[in-house]
């Protein structure tokens, strides 16, 4: 009984050991240039395998944005959740190619935010992403994106033409609601609309 005790403890030790050279993703947040920076690590104690930065709070001020490709040789891949979370000031926001992901609520009450292109790689515009973003009058979507979440664009009242590309599949609830300049939104005839998707005013051409 003993033995099998021991047996058992020296297996539990070996499956630790383990699991601490496998490593989880490491994180640490630097500053600079007027961002927060998480970075990120993947792999083993004695391999790195990848490192990604995530822009994770706007430090900046007023005007014209630029976020850089990469920080200290590290691609930039991603703006966190809320990143620009009311960042009052901005006016125009620039996005490297590297960005794949935009976090939930990124760019939420911009109020003068105007535009912005959005990178190639990106593949979901996230809930509230640009909620409240009162003069955003012009967006572009790639068609990299497949689906436009909960009140994404809610709100920005000065859109006034939207192009869906084919490759949307689905845009979720609310997702334009409160546009009430948004006249005419061009569309694949396959894409799905949740409910509210957009204003009762919006003409909506299927093509």
């Amino acid at each position: 009984m003993k033995r099998k005790k021991k047996m058992r403890s020296s297996a539990a030790l070996v499956l630790a050991a383990l699991l601490a050279v496998t490593a989880a993703p490491v994180r640490g947040q630097e500053e600079a240039g007027g961002f927060r920076f998480a970075l990120e690590t993947e792999g083993t104690e004695e391999t790195t395998v990848s490192r990604t930065g995530t822009v994770v709070r706007f430090l900046g001020g007023a005007g014209r944005v630029v976020i850089p490709a990469a920080f200290d040789g590290v691609p930039v891949t991603a703006v966190g959740r809320e990143a620009f979370f009311e960042a009052r000031g901005v006016t125009e926001v620039e996005m490297p190619p590297s960005i794949g992901r935009i976090g939930e609520g990124a760019f939420y009450g911009c109020v003068r935010l105007r535009g912005l292109s959005l990178p190639a790689a990106l593949e979901t515009i996230e809930d509230w992403t640009f909620y409240g973003c009162v003069r955003l009058s012009r967006i572009e979507i790639p068609n990299s994106v497949r689906a436009i979440g909960k009140n994404a664009f809610g709100w920005c009242r000065s859109l006034t033409l939207v192009v869906i590309p084919p490759s949307v599949g689905v845009i979720k609830a609310g997702a334009f609601l409160g546009c009430v300049n948004l006249e005419t939104v061009r569309l694949s005839r396959t894409t799905l609309l949740e409910e509210n998707a957009f204003p009762p005013g919006a003409a909506l051409i299927r093509q």
